[in-house]
């Protein structure tokens, strides 16, 4: 939604709709976000792994809605925190902690490693975010 709010021109109607489920969403998002800064595998999950993919994809998201003024302040805190947590986790280049591949719908297990789809979102979030202070 980030993504696409970028690129809506304001004036339409249905511009303001989305921006405020947008708004929402993360706000909702964000209160599952863990202590450390990640976010879990599952959003509900206290318990389990972390997933450093699945977090710099929301992390991404809010960095770039938080950059393009459809977010306001009060959500940079946490992305600081999220993003500064991911990058301490990056060991040789690689981001380690990422889920492992779908087998079929709906089916993940649960192995986690350094796979090459976890560092897109990093290096997304890492770029847009870079310089952003808490």
């Amino acid at each position: 939604m980030s993504e696409s709010l970028k690129y809506i021109e304001e004036t339409r109607p249905s511009y303001e709709m989305i921006k405020q489920t947008y708004r929402r969403l993360v706000d909702k998002v964000e209160a599952y976000q863990l202590e450390g800064g990640l976010y879990s595998w599952q959003l509900g999950a206290k318990e389990g792994p972390v997933d450093t993919s699945g977090t710099a994809m929301i992390l991404y998201s809010i960095a770039d809605a938080l950059e393009n003024k459809i977010l306001i302040g009060i959500h940079k805190s946490r992305m600081v925190r999220g993003r500064d947590a991911l990058w301490n986790s990056v060991k040789e280049g690689k981001v380690p902690g990422c889920l492992a591949e779908c087998q079929g719908f709906c089916m993940y297990p649960q192995v986690y490693g350094a796979y090459p789809w976890s560092l897109g979102p990093a290096i997304s979030l890492f770029v847009t975010a870079k310089g952003t202070e808490a």
